[in-house]
């Protein structure tokens, strides 16, 4: 498989304390990545510098044979990384296809176009089977369901790659096993996972 992200030597401190010490690695596209370690070990700096959120203090990526130094996450997703956050980022009055267009609306001619946000959302999560519903308000919904619109409004950027941080421990044993059953179709699509955690039975 071609090579689509290459990480070389990667440094990051915080107040002189290191989080990251020359990391290394590459994936491919289309390949599912796991990133292991306990909590502190500097799993989540590493993909906020991905996704734009920090920047390295020394070392160099390249994306699909290009230099990715991302200063933002708009400039990350405009590359094609999506991540989801351990921490959940929604607006809970809105609805789950309002949710996964805030800030990325569809416009049709000046005016905001709801039916085809809804139509992509329906599109987007008909194969989760976690209940969902384009029209359900989040702050309805379970701690679990809230973890599937976060995953949801990854998958509405085109992404080449989708960074899941922790992405089940808000999910039940059911909800895992989707979770692990949508990955192996994003993979099959050609989507690179990155997906970390600190639990080996889920590698």
């Amino acid at each position: 498989m071609k090579t689509l992200l290459e990480l070389h030597d990667i440094h990051k401190a915080f107040g002189g304390v290191k989080a990251l010490d020359g990391v290394s690695f590459a994936i491919a596209t289309g390949e599912v990545h796991a990133i292991v370690g306990e909590n502190g070990a500097g799993k989540s700096t590493l993909m906020n510098i991905l996704a734009g959120v920090y920047s390295p203090d020394d070392g160099t990526m390249t994306l699909g044979g290009e230099a990715f130094a991302p200063r933002n996450p708009l400039e990350a997703r405009a590359r094609g990384i999506s991540i989801v956050f351990q921490e959940l980022a929604l607006f809970p009055t809105l609805t789950v296809d309002a949710n996964l267009y805030a800030g990325k609306e569809l416009l049709h001619d000046i005016r905001l176009d709801h039916e085809a946000m809804r139509a992509h959302t329906q599109t987007t999560i008909q194969d989760m089977e976690v209940g969902l519903r384009t029209t359900d308000v989040v702050e309805d919904l379970t701690i679990g369901q809230r973890q599937w619109v976060e995953i949801a409004r990854a998958l509405t950027d085109d992404a080449r790659i989708v960074i899941l941080d922790e992405p089940n421990s808000a999910l039940n044993h059911y909800e895992t096993d989707v979770l692990f059953t949508l990955i192996e179709r994003l993979k099959a699509r050609g989507i690179t996972i990155i997906y970390i955690s600190h639990r080996l039975e889920e590698v």
